[in-house]
């Protein structure tokens, strides 16, 4: 239920609870400020596209098959208002 939610990580005789980028999520989902929110990894043979400027610009397309090696992680959130 909770893998990627938290992790509870030792520090020698004491541990420490940390989020994890699922709980993250979570958290802002919950708030109700979030109309929409997701992440995703970019691999080498995807298609990505990235502008700035006033009209910003995303475009990601999984490649199929054998996608590569790790590129890019990135996250949108979209909120209400």
């Amino acid at each position: 239920g909770l893998i990627g939610h938290c992790y509870i990580i030792p520090y020698g005789r004491e541990a420490q609870f940390i989020i994890g980028y699922k709980g993250m999520i979570d958290l802002a989902r919950r708030s109700g400020q979030i109309e929409q929110i997701y992440a995703h990894a970019v691999y080498e043979a995807d298609h990505f596209e990235y502008e700035l400027g006033l009209h910003p610009k995303l475009v990601h397309k999984p490649a199929t098959g054998r996608r590569g090696a790790l590129q890019y992680v990135y996250a949108v959130a979209h909120f209400k208002g």
